[in-house]
């Protein structure tokens, strides 16, 4: 799948909480990483935080991934989600002061 673009988004418990948590995403291609980033913050002020794949005059052309891998840190509160060029994710809840990585196919 041509991944270029990744959004954050915090619904429900996440949105109204400003739960403090930190994202570390990275595509994915045949087992081999192919760019990542990081998000670190309040799920409040983050939402709808996007990750544009692909930088400079590249910027939005995307990457071809098969795997989105997260290590995600704090996760307490139900309802954090990433949009992956329209597909939803629903991340699992780490728990307090926890990091945790996952992997979701595309």
């Amino acid at each position: 799948m041509k991944v270029s673009k990744v959004v954050y988004l915090a619904e429900g418990p996440a949105k109204l909480s400003a739960d403090y948590i930190r994202l570390k995403m990275t595509l994915v291609r045949a087992g081999v990483d192919q760019d990542w980033t990081e998000f670190d913050g309040d799920s409040k002020t983050m939402n709808m935080r996007e990750w544009i794949v692909a930088h400079g005059e590249r910027a939005g052309a995307g990457i071809e991934a098969d795997t989105l891998r997260v290590e995600a840190f704090d996760l307490e509160i139900d309802s954090h989600i990433l949009e992956v060029d329209g597909k939803r994710i629903l991340l699992p809840l780490t728990g307090a002061l926890k990091t945790a990585t996952y992997t979701f196919p595309l």
